[in-house]
Order: structure tokens, then sequence, then C-alpha cells
């Protein structure tokens, strides 16, 4: 195959196959901003008495925490708002564009409907037809890559038989460079492939796109991995605090057990009951002891709630640094959501998750501060005598 001079003027302006549309919203939101927004998760049960009740032992007034957890669903629902609003407008317009008929229409110039017979032809079909319709496109399509080692047999046989598909991957992979090259060249003199002009740069721009959709796909998943991950690890380990030893419940149990300790006192008008006295300082001494296991929780929790922050700065200006630089490789043609190069979609998902992260983090420290601020509450109570 020989390469011409407009393949090798192709090949070196790195924005020729460029698939973005100036009318995307993504990047355009200041997570930055929002991440900041997130009430702040305070450091003792004092701080969060203060942020919570403003030191009235009855919350009475605005809370601070109210206000500022308020105000970050609010800034919240606006990102999000806006992007949902984009993408309404998108899809509306599209749909008058393209008429009753269009998905169907696009759906039948995907290459994997055709090989299957067309959507009506699909749609006709029971599971499992659809399924060994499915299996039979795929393979041939798959096949007819140039970059395909395998026959259409071959595909066919590995979709069905897992082992035999190990057997022809460890096959593949220990092939040469030679020998990979070897296999398009064989293609081509056999006729499985069409070496025009026009084919040749179609299959550069083919694999230009696919190789954007691929790079993009692959920062998606790992991206939203890495958030879904972070997420998880800071509820499994805050969990694992608020659980262990000396936690509340236990700390409950072990009033009540020492409650019913207490000597009773008989009088002939209220007859027998608890020594106030000593019910007063076990309430008391129980009362510092949920305090000082709340402060304890706070920490721990202080440390997830920090580590879950970092990572998602991190995402947020990783996520800004591949749009930089991969922006022009943006497909958001809504025409190609049936042939699977939509990476404008593929991106949403990075700013979905770095939105609910956020959100979850904005939660620790509302449900965190609201729960201190009520042991050191409970506290002051026993101290002011009110609930005695």
């Amino acid at each position: 195959m020989k390469t011409t001079l407009l393949t090798l003027i192709l090949l070196s302006t790195g924005h020729i196959f460029s698939q973005k549309s100036t009318s995307s919203v993504l990047g355009n939101a200041d997570y930055y901003a929002l991440l900041n927004a997130v009430p702040v998760l305070q450091t003792s049960p004092e701080a969060a008495f203060q942020y919570v009740c403003n030191k009235s032992i009855h919350c009475e007034g605005d809370s601070q925490l109210k206000l500022q957890y308020d105000a970050f669903i609010k800034q919240m629902e606006l990102y999000a708002n806006q992007i949902e609003s984009h993408y309404a407008s998108k899809v509306h317009a599209y749909n008058s564009k393209i008429g009753g008929d269009g998905y169907k229409n696009q759906a039948n110039q995907n290459e994997m409907i055709q090989r299957m017979g067309g959507m009506d032809r699909v749609m006709k079909m029971s599971d499992g037809e659809r399924e060994v319709a499915a299996k039979k496109a795929m393979a041939s399509n798959m096949s007819s890559s140039s970059l395909s080692p395998f026959t259409e047999a071959d595909l066919q046989r590995m979709m069905n038989d897992p082992e035999y598909a190990k057997q022809m991957a460890v096959k593949y992979n220990n092939m040469t460079t030679q020998g990979k090259e070897d296999i398009v060249n064989k293609k081509i003199v056999a006729g499985d492939l069409d070496d025009s002009h026009e084919a040749h740069i179609k299959r550069l721009k083919d694999t230009k796109i696919n190789n954007n959709t691929q790079d993009i796909n692959t920062f998606v998943s790992k991206t939203t991995s890495r958030l879904y991950e972070a997420n998880e690890t800071c509820s499994t380990r805050i969990h694992q605090a608020k659980s262990s030893s000396g936690n509340h419940a236990e700390l409950n149990e072990s009033y009540d057990q020492l409650y019913k300790k207490i000597p009773l006192i008989v009088t002939d008008y209220w007859g027998k009951y608890p020594d106030p006295e000593k019910v007063k300082q076990l309430k008391k001494d129980y009362a510092l002891k949920h305090k000082n296991r709340a402060t304890f929780e706070l920490s721990e929790v202080q440390k997830e709630h920090k580590k879950l922050k970092s990572i998602i700065s991190e995402v947020i200006s990783d996520y800004r640094s591949f749009l930089a630089s991969n922006g022009h490789r943006l497909n958001d043609e809504l025409s190609n959501l049936f042939d699977g190069t939509n990476t404008e979609l593929s991106l949403l998902q990075v700013e979905k998750s770095i939105i609910g992260s956020i959100d979850r983090l904005a939660q620790i420290s509302h449900d965190e501060d609201s729960t201190a601020s009520g042991y050191e509450q409970a506290y002051q109570l026993i101290l002011s005598g009110e609930t005695l």
C-alpha cells in the first residue's frame, strides 16, 4: 500500500478529524467553586454546636450550617439544571429536525444494525434470535476490520466458547508486530479490503474517530471508577470508625445496665424510684462520654473527608486538563448516538460523578456536624439541669 502525499498531510494535521462542536456545555461549570461551597466539617462537638446552634442551647436563630448547606444545594442544582436544560434543548431541536422516524433512520445507518437486517427486522426478533443475530453481525463486522487477525468463523466460535477465545487471544498477543502487519497485507492481496485512495482515506478517518472515542471513553472509565472507589472507601472507613469499640450504641447499653443498678428510694407518696442524685451523676458522666466519643469520631471522619476532597480536587484538575488537551476530539453530534462515537455524553458521566461526589462530601459535613452538635447540646442540657 503506497502512502500518498495527501495521506501524509492528513496524518501531520492533528485536528484534521476534529469532532468538537462549539455548542458543548462540558467544562463550563466551576466545580472548584462548588467544592469550596461545601459546608465546613467541624473539628469538635463544641465547634459543631456553635455552627449548628449558634451556641443556643435550644438551637434558636438561624443555623449557619443550614444556611450554608441550603446555599450549596442551590448552587449544585443550578449546575445540574444548566446541563439538563442544555441537553433538553439540544434533543428537542434534533427531534424537530429529524422527524418521527429520525431515530429509526439513524439506527439503520449503524453498521451492526444493517448487518442484522435493519431496525424493523430486529424489533420483530425474539430475544434469542436477536442475540444470535447480534453475535453473527459482530463477528462479521470485526473480521472485516483491517486490524482483525481472526476470521468471521473464528470470532463466532470465540463468542460462544470462552476457552477458545482465551487460546486465540494468547495466540494473537504472542504475534510479532510484523506478523500483525502481514495480516493486513494478506487481506489487501486477497481482495478483502478496498485499497482505493478513497477507501484508504476513509479508513484513516474511521481509525482517527475510533481512536478518539476509545481514548475519551478510557479516560471516562478511569475517572468515574476512581471517584466511585474513593466514595466507597470513604463510606467504608467512616462506618468502621463509627462502629468501632466504644461507640454510642455500646455507651447506651452500658448506661442502661448501670441505671438498673441505682438504688431505689422508697416514699409513701412517690413510691419507689432511682436515687435522683445518682441518676443525675450517671447522666452527666455518660453525656460526657458521648461527647468524647463524638470528638473521636469527628477526628476519624475528618481524615476521610479530607482524602475524598483531595481526590475530587485532583479529578477536577485532571478533567479540565483533559478537556483543554482533547476538546478538539470531542464529538457532540446526536446523529452519532447509535454508532457509539458520541463522546460528549460519555464525558457527561464525569461531570455527573464530580457533582455526585461533591454532594456526598457535603452530606458528610452536614450529617456529622449535626450529630456532633447534638451530643454537645445534650451535654449542655445536662449541665443546665433542664433534662433532670
